[in-house]
């Protein structure tokens, strides 16, 4: 494994196992998703993609033990608004191929819910 990969069931988000978060998105072929926890102060998310996992008899990849993922961006947003937006940490903020519609379409969901849930604008 190369420091950019995770296995999915490892990451957490407030504490919370990713796959036990609020998915409000997948990407095409769903190769690429995004969580989110809302709490009092706003929200956090953490946006994913399929690197790879050992073939299984399940239907859906996402739910295989072996899933690994590589994180294309991680958010913190406060009452205000979005706060903190780290592209890929693991890799200094480079993302190789990155799928540029989900990308977009990730962060329009980001800021609906930052209209939605943060009730104080900068």
């Amino acid at each position: 494994m190369n420091k950019e990969d995770k296995y999915f069931k490892d990451i957490k988000l407030e504490d919370n196992p990713l796959n036990k978060c609020e998915l409000i998105y997948k990407g095409e072929y769903d190769l690429r998703r995004l969580y989110v926890v809302k709490n009092e102060d706003g929200f956090s998310a953490h946006a994913v993609e399929f690197n790879s996992c050992i073939a299984s008899k399940q239907k859906d990849d996402w739910e295989n033990e072996t899933l690994i993922v590589n994180t294309i961006f991680e958010v913190i947003a406060l009452y205000d608004g979005v706060r903190h937006l780290k592209f890929s940490p693991e890799t200094d903020g480079y993302l190789y191929c990155p799928g540029m519609e989900d990308i977009i379409a990730m962060l329009q969901k980001l800021r609906e819910l930052e209209l939605e849930v943060c009730d104080e604008k900068l």
